[in-house]
């Protein structure tokens, strides 16, 4: 279970197969997405409003899922009522978006899973090619006490995790 007076993760998220960490709760995958409807802007030469709009849908429903067949607990953080009413469709939690960028938004989710005593990834949405291999090869790394890093092709970072607090 969770930190003595924390709710369990697994008391309050439903779901299928969970891969415990070794507190018993999964492993946290904080996905922030600002919105559907304004993301990807620098696309907007080449693809419309709705077209952006289907195609981060559809990125971010494949790390869902890629996450979900990993054994792992999504978690979005966003501003957006429109992705939090997605996500909350898909029974995942939300969390909000204390704006400040990135870093905000991905530090408010590491601490709503340090909250529960879980080990925590952040995972951006737009992973088209990510597998559930990746996240379990980043779990297995935490397991050993590793804080893992998934660097990206255009020299930013995919992936990172960790068991304890991120200053960022």
């Amino acid at each position: 279970g969770g930190r003595s007076g924390v709710p369990s993760l697994r008391d309050s998220c439903s779901g299928g197969s969970l891969n415990p960490v070794p507190g018993g709760d999964p492993t946290v995958v904080v996905v922030p997405i600002k919105s559907f409807a304004t993301g990807k802007e620098r696309l907007s030469p080449s693809l419309d409003p709705d077209a952006r709009d289907f195609l981060i849908r559809a990125m971010a429903d494949h790390v869902i899922s890629v996450a979900e067949r990993a054994g792992l607990l999504p978690v979005l953080v966003t501003d957006s009522s429109e992705v939090a009413d997605w996500g909350a469709a898909r029974g995942l939690p939300s969390l909000p978006d204390p704006g400040g960028g990135l870093s905000a938004a991905a530090e408010a989710g590491i601490a709503w899973a340090r909250a529960a005593g879980s080990d925590w990834l952040v995972v951006h949405a737009d992973l088209p090619l990510l597998r559930p291999e990746d996240l379990t090869a980043l779990t297995e790394a935490l397991a050993e006490g590793a804080n893992p890093i998934s660097p990206s092709a255009d020299g930013g970072t995919s992936a990172i995790g960790g068991g304890e607090p991120l200053v960022l």
